[in-house]
């Protein structure tokens, strides 16, 4: 077994997310649907289950490795951008935790704390006096559970970062510097919810959710063919029978994209210094061919799909759903 391996493994929207990285270069990209007594709403209801479903996926696609880097859904995990007064390493470890004070609950000995020096933009100076981090914390009782799971799947962990991160990792890989540095919109299309995530200069702005996702289309499928939701969401991956242009999908589709050009209306309103123009679709309503041509169709910018936008990164179409996934491993490239 090659020790310059790592797996990446993410969870969101009820789908186990897995990329295979080699030396640098992506070797697999998989993804399996989530039984709903494992997971449910990000929260894991079965560690033994969860354990066994990423040994089980790793093994059955060949992924052979002992190191893995996990992501931390948003709802798990908190994040702060911070400016602070220059300071020793030591000292701003020290501090970190009371800039979290008013946002958790329950003592700061019960969570972890970390933080990336942000360095100054192209054009931003450097006063000399403060110095810009991006800050988490996470319960303690949350990261030991995962890396009880991981270590019950024969993995360790190397890497933990928040979603978001993983999306600035994807941005940051960009090679030309004025792509890399636009404001864009990554539009992740779940099951029951969507969210928009913002980053501007490579780096996370904002998120707002949208209250609508793939079930809404899934029940269309299964009224239509009697069906029960689990048999339309195979339904719709598959497009059995043309089902994705069933009428009431169609609408589907437009009340999605309805809900999206508000909260991107809204963001433009809100923010009189908004210049978003670059849109990436990715979840699995990125996998959905009609509802991402109604989206290219009604969003007035420049709309893409992960696996359009990232092409020399994508090792297939799956990176619409594995995003999470392969961006936590960037950086390890070696």
């Amino acid at each position: 077994m090659a020790k310059d391996t790592m797996v990446g493994i993410n969870c969101s929207h009820g789908r186990l997310s897995l990329v295979y990285m080699r030396s640098g270069v992506i070797k697999k990209s998989v993804w399996v649907d989530v039984p709903e007594n494992v997971v449910e709403h990000g929260e894991i209801l079965s560690a033994n289950l969860f354990s066994a479903l990423i040994s089980d996926t790793m093994r059955q696609n060949g992924i052979k490795t002992k190191k893995c880097a996990y992501v931390f859904p948003s709802t798990n995990i908190f994040v702060r951008n911070l400016t602070v007064p220059r300071m020793s390493e030591e000292q701003i470890r020290y501090n970190i935790p009371f800039e979290f004070r008013d946002f958790i609950q329950g003592e700061l000995k019960d969570f972890v704390f970390d933080y990336a020096y942000r360095p100054p933009l192209p054009g931003e100076e450097d006063d000399g006096m403060t110095i810009k981090l991006l800050a988490v914390a996470i319960r303690r009782s949350r990261l030991e559970e995962i890396q009880d799971i991981l270590k019950m799947s024969g993995l360790k962990l190397a890497k933990a970062v928040p979603d978001i991160c993983a999306f600035e990792n994807m941005l940051n890989s960009i090679a030309d510097a004025e792509e890399r540095r636009k404001e864009r919109c990554f539009i992740d299309i779940g099951n029951s919810t969507s969210r928009m995530l913002i980053y501007k200069n490579g780096r996370y702005k904002l998120t707002h959710m949208v209250d609508i996702g793939e079930r809404r289309i899934v029940g269309a499928i299964a009224d239509e063919f009697n069906v029960d939701m689990h048999i339309a969401k195979t339904y719709l991956m598959q497009n059995y029978q043309d089902c994705c242009s069933l009428p009431a999908c169609v609408n589907c589709y437009k009340d999605i994209s309805i809900e999206i050009l508000k909260g991107l209306n809204f963001y433009e309103i809100s923010d009189m210094s908004a210049r978003l123009n670059d849109v990436v679709l990715c979840g699995g309503g990125a996998m959905i061919e009609p509802l991402v041509a109604i989206l290219k169709e009604r969003i007035m910018m420049n709309v893409k799909t992960t696996d359009e936008f990232f092409a020399d990164r994508a090792y297939d179409k799956n990176v619409n759903i594995t995003i999470d996934a392969l961006g936590v491993l960037l950086g390890n490239e070696g």
